[in-house]
């Protein structure tokens, strides 16, 4: 993908910093019942596009791939495997899959787990903090934002959350899911694709089910993004007010090593369809990878794609199906009729064990060894995985080739 700076001269500019910002009123969580009919929300007037964006019918059809990837899971043995004389290279890790993500016009990580805060020691499980140097290596191998909200988000608790955006920030990554104010919280993570002199505005959320018992920060309930579909709906609406052309929806739910979805989740979807306001979901959190289907509802009533969990993209998890993963492209066009998603397809992607936890792509075997994959077990895998997939989607055979810039809004300051 081609990454625009921040700094590119585009037609709106990020909000001017204010030394005394006014916060928005916290936003109490509503109580949801999964089969109750979806509320219907008024826009609220937040966002950072509004006024900036006079959405305008394109000449010709505008066409985007957008890649999710899963869990960025960093236990120990990942962290030592990242570890030099000099230091952290986490690119290293990723570099066998970059083609795939930077052959995207965007991709989205799940960051599983929150930066250690000032003054503590890396840890992993059962709490999380990751050396901050894993940002720049998803920044150098192509992927241009992240997914935050997690049941880890809150390992590191407020200072963690500061640390963690302060450093995407600097990356020139986006954030959907952790906030540090109000009106941040209030805001999808916007990104904006250039295409042959047009433009497609995609906004970005992100939330979880829940934080491992941990409580948001006193005052601050904002502070993570939890799966409340009456809030979703209302920043979706939001979103598409302020210029969105699609809303994308990661998702931390389900239950883990279990790789059908569970009856929850199902409601939890068809809920969200309902809104229509929500244009895919794309779920983590289990730890394997499950089905990937197209629901009824969604926007327009055309249905709405899911992808109920990716699993992870990289880990020590040492059974067979939790070294692998799915990558999910995300099809979308934009025309004279509006933009929509037109589908989505996926590639397997696992995890080198002996081979310095190097990401692979099962793809890329071709019958040959993959590292210390071999080829045998590489075959076995993908046809492990696309079973689970199942036949909704396709497999994603080739790497995709970025079409245009994107450029990542930059949102409230940290």
């Amino acid at each position: 993908m081609l990454l625009a700076p921040v700094s590119a001269n585009v037609p709106f500019a990020a909000p001017a910093p204010s030394a005394t910002p006014a916060l928005l009123p916290a936003m109490p969580l509503a109580t949801w019942t999964p089969d109750a009919p979806a509320p219907v929300i008024e826009p609220a007037q937040v966002g950072p596009l509004r006024d900036r964006v006079t959405p305008a019918p394109p000449a010709s059809p505008l066409s985007a791939t957008i890649a999710f990837t899963g869990d960025v899971l960093l236990h120990s043995q990942v962290n030592a495997a990242a570890r030099t004389s000099k230091g952290w290279d986490y690119a290293r890790l990723f570099r066998p899959v970059s083609k795939w993500i930077k052959g995207a016009d965007l991709a989205i990580c799940q960051l599983e787990v929150p930066l250690t805060a000032p003054g503590r020691p890396v840890s992993s499980f059962p709490v999380f903090g990751a050396p901050h140097p894993v940002i720049a290596g998803l920044a150098s191998q192509g992927w241009d934002g992240c997914a935050t909200a997690t049941n880890h988000s809150l390992d590191q608790g407020w200072a963690g959350i500061k640390t963690t955006l302060a450093t995407l920030m600097r990356n020139h990554l986006g954030n959907a899911g952790m906030a540090t104010s109000a009106p941040d919280a209030n805001d999808a993570q916007f990104y904006q694709l250039t295409q042959d002199g047009q433009t497609l505005t995609i906004a970005h959320l992100s939330t979880s089910y829940g934080f491992n018992g941990f409580k948001p920060p006193k005052g601050r309930p904002w502070a993570v993004a939890k799966n409340d579909v009456r809030q979703i709906a209302k920043r979706a609406r939001a979103a598409r007010a302020a210029g969105a052309d699609i809303v994308l929806l990661s998702v931390h739910f389900g239950t883990e090593y279990v790789t059908s979805p569970s009856a929850s989740q199902r409601r939890f979807v068809r809920a969200i369809a309902r809104t229509g306001v929500i244009d895919a979901v794309i779920g983590g959190h289990p730890h394997v990878a499950e089905p990937i289907a197209k629901v009824r509802g969604g926007v327009g009533g055309q249905g709405m794609w899911v992808a109920y969990s990716l699993g992870n993209l990289i880990s020590g998890m040492t059974q067979p199906l939790r070294t692998v993963g799915l990558v999910a492209y995300v099809h979308v066009t934009k025309d004279a009729q509006g933009a929509r998603v037109t589908g989505m397809t996926w590639s397997a992607v696992a995890v080198d064990l002996s081979g310095g936890h190097r990401v692979r792509m099962l793809q890329d075997a071709h019958g040959k060894s993959l590292g210390h994959l071999s080829a045998g077990t590489a075959k076995h895998l993908r046809k492990a995985v696309a079973k689970i997939v199942g036949h909704a989607a396709a497999e994603q055979k080739k790497p995709p080739t970025p079409s245009g810039a994107v450029l990542t809004v930059p949102r409230h300051g940290v």
